[in-house]
């Protein structure tokens, strides 16, 4: 688009040119015509400046060089199926979590006095102590003492290491599922957020479309006023700067509401499953 504007108006220009050089054209639309030509020329620069930047930034994500005219997808699904879809599927990740969660604490609490049995096991010992003195254990005459029996040691929690990892479980599974919330949460907003975009920039192209041919048969009939002297070359070239920033405005928004239905297909785990998408590998 910014070539074809430098080349509408270099036309111009040219004509202007010849005009003034016949006696038949002013000297002050010749230098509205040079003046305009030099910020088309101008606008040309920045664009293919930018067109520079994202090439490079293509071949460093892509690691292949970007084709000269790349193929693009007429449209990542449309309609009611697209973006309602992505909106249940937040929402059940976000109603299964409590679940998930009590059934992993439970499987992790069941094995705790299994494993402490087979781990330590109980531990039998036997003791007869013998023992003797004067008075012995403040007994008149008491001269000895025999003890015998029978010492049973169980360690049932293995010193507190099964319930210690029956916390740090229930630590991480909390953890888990805080970050888990927080996907959910930030995936349905994405999934919102691009759904609405998607719907808001579908009607502003259809009033972007209605604007570029309303001003592009404005610009025809000022081209066939100005050739017969109804109109002046400065409303001429007005119309021709009010197409360009009609058509560079309506490929903005296109290129928008792809981008929003790539987003919803994202946030749905669908985009590579998508007409018109390929993964790059």
């Amino acid at each position: 688009m910014a070539e074809d504007s430098y080349v509408d108006h270099r036309f111009y220009y040219e004509q202007i040119q010849s005009r003034f050089r016949a006696g038949v054209g002013r000297g002050v639309d010749l230098e509205q015509a040079a003046a305009r030509v030099a910020l088309a020329e101008s606008n040309l620069t920045t664009e293919t400046s930018n067109l520079h930047d994202v090439a490079s930034r293509y071949l460093r994500v892509v690691g292949e060089v970007p084709m000269q005219k790349p193929p693009r997808p007429d449209s990542f699904g449309s309609g009611d199926a697209g973006p309602l879809p992505a909106m249940r599927w937040t929402w059940r990740c976000a109603t299964a979590r409590p679940s998930t969660q009590r059934s992993r604490t439970c499987a992790r609490r069941a094995p705790r006095w299994a494993s402490a049995r087979a781990r330590s096991g109980p531990r039998w010992r036997r003791a007869c102590e013998p023992a003797a003195g004067s008075n012995f254990e403040a007994v008149p005459d008491q001269r000895r003492e025999v003890i015998a029996g029978v010492s049973l040691n169980w360690n049932l929690f293995a010193g507190g290491a099964d319930q210690a990892r029956v916390r740090q479980q229930t630590s991480l599974l909390n953890q888990a599922a805080d970050q888990r919330d927080r996907v959910c949460r930030e995936a349905r907003q994405n999934a919102g957020i691009a759904y609405n975009d998607v719907v808001k920039l579908e009607e502003q192209l259809r009033a972007l479309d209605r604007n570029v041919l309303a001003i592009e048969k404005a610009r025809d009939a000022y081209r066939q006023q100005f050739d017969i002297g109804q109109r002046s070359l400065l409303d001429l070239l007005n119309s021709e700067n009010e197409v360009y920033t009609a058509r560079r405005s309506y490929a903005n928004a296109d290129f928008d509401r792809l981008f929003a239905q790539a987003r919803v297909l994202a946030a749905m785990q669908q985009l590579d499953a998508a007409p018109g998408s390929a993964r790059t590998g």
